[in-house]
């Protein structure tokens, strides 16, 4: 399943919706996506001492 085509943002929902997180908040790991096979792959890992901090992504189809 491709993450930018294929998943839906689903019906609207007053306070949630579906997206897909690359950069997972308290994480050292920065993850890119690959628009055309739909796969995750790794862009970096931060060494330093500091760390991303919230969630970081995208929605779906947008």
């Amino acid at each position: 399943m491709n993450p930018w085509h294929d998943v839906e943002l689903g019906e609207p929902i007053e306070r949630h919706f579906r997206c897909v997180i690359e950069i997972p908040k308290g994480s050292k790991v920065k993850y890119e996506l690959d628009k055309q096979t739909g796969l995750l792959w790794l862009d970096r890992v931060l060494h330093s001492a500091v760390h991303y901090p919230a969630n970081y992504g995208f929605l779906p189809r947008t």
